[in-house]
């Protein structure tokens, strides 16, 4: 076979902020040994249309979600990759039957969109362990399925009871063990999952490498034009993961420079209010292909997050180090495995001294180019091929 399709159920709407389900299919639709790639949104409910439809339809975004449902269409993005919104036209959707209900008509559709014959040449790609179900239509004949376990289901869904958890748990171990791949995206769940699947693959989160090295940003952008060097920084969501105290303290202690944040504040009661120091600068949410124009001028980039909230890998590291500035991470068990690259400190006050004293220090270019070229390594260019090199692989066992 010279190439294959990818149909991706993901997790995430196709206009949220890019992450890993957006870019691995992405990154394989670029590739020059894989055909066309079907990104299938989290379905839309019907019923929520007809009770709230000022609000299902109040965005750009929303109202062409709902044109590409309600006329069955697929959306070309690029050349062979396409979005694809499913309807959910029974309600209750939460109740595993009538999910599965839903999921025939969405599979009835989808072989009238994408045809038989694509299917059959198709790698069947999931995340929801509701989905499990895809794996026992018989007639839906895609030619492998993998599972990219990115999260543990049973415990991310904190608002169904006990007993509900306890049979996401048991799907989600049920998908691992029928599905022909497994990736995961953290270590600790690849233990979990090797003890289901033993030949588990991990395969960790990356970053869109060439751009961040590549962008041109010796002028930096208005809004830091004039914020006093040396800026330490911080991109990603505020939410209460984020230990503030170590910020505060940061601005408090530096000699001069400035903290500048990048992301929207996700959880509106956080535990902790946000420090208020006039050098500390929150700008906001700002479109992906313009972080690395603000990273650039970066002395430090941080990762603050408290261990006990924080699950998984983030990827913020692999963008700060892609344009070359040094990290300092709490103590986050998933970042051990590059520590010779980033500087992981366990003590609140070990990673604020840590991070002044980066700051005071020059960068050589030495220790840049060995930043971005370890980024180089772990861009989503890299993770794909290895991706595609496990599936060939397991396609001429499978022969």
């Amino acid at each position: 076979m010279n190439y294959f399709n990818f149909i991706c159920f993901s997790i995430n709407l196709w206009e949220k902020r890019q992450d890993r389900k957006h870019r691995f299919m992405l990154s394989l639709a670029s590739r020059n040994d894989t055909g066309k790639v079907f990104y299938i949104e989290p379905p839309l409910n019907l019923i929520r249309l007809f009770l709230f439809p000022f609000k299902e339809l109040n965005t750009k975004e929303k109202r062409q979600r709902w044109l590409r449902a309600l006329t069955f269409r697929k959306q070309e993005i690029k050349d062979d990759f396409y979005v694809l919104t499913p309807l959910f036209i029974l309600p209750l959707w939460r109740f595993y039957f009538i999910y599965t209900l839903n999921r025939l008509i969405n599979i009835f559709v989808l072989k009238f969109q994408i045809g038989n014959y694509l299917l059959k040449k198709s790698v069947l790609w999931l995340y929801h362990p509701y989905d499990y179900c895809l794996l026992n239509f018989k007639f839906f004949n895609h030619l492998i399925s993998c599972f990219d376990w990115a999260e543990d289901w049973s415990k991310f869904f904190v608002e169904f009871s006990e007993s509900r958890l306890e049979f996401v748990d048991k799907l989600q171990k049920q998908m691992i063990s029928k599905v022909e791949i497994v990736f995961t995206a953290w270590n600790s769940l690849k233990e979990k999952a090797k003890k289901i699947d033993p030949d588990s693959k991990f395969i960790p989160n990356a970053s869109e490498t060439e751009q961040f090295i590549s962008t041109y940003a010796d002028t930096p952008p208005y809004d830091i034009a004039e914020v006093t060097k040396p800026i330490i920084g911080y991109v990603g969501s505020i939410k209460d993961r984020v230990n503030f105290d170590i910020i505060k303290s940061i601005a408090e202690n530096l000699a001069t420079g400035s903290v500048v944040i990048i992301g929207n504040i996700q959880d509106t009661n956080l535990s902790t209010p946000l420090p208020q120091q006039e050098n500390i600068y929150y700008l906001g949410a700002k479109p992906y292909d313009t972080l690395a124009k603000y990273i650039k001028h970066f002395k430090v980039g941080l990762i603050p997050y408290k261990p006990e909230l924080t699950e998984g890998e983030p990827t913020k590291q692999y963008d700060y180090l892609a344009c070359g500035v040094p990290v300092v991470s709490t103590d986050l068990n998933e970042l051990y495995r590059i520590k010779d690259y980033i500087y992981i400190e366990k003590d609140s006050d070990n990673f604020v001294n840590r991070t002044i004293e980066l700051a005071e220090q020059k960068i050589s270019e030495q220790q840049k180019t060995q930043y971005q070229e370890f980024a180089k390594e772990n861009s989503w260019e890299a993770r794909t091929k290895t991706i595609i090199n496990v599936i060939k692989s397991k396609l001429q066992e499978m022969q």
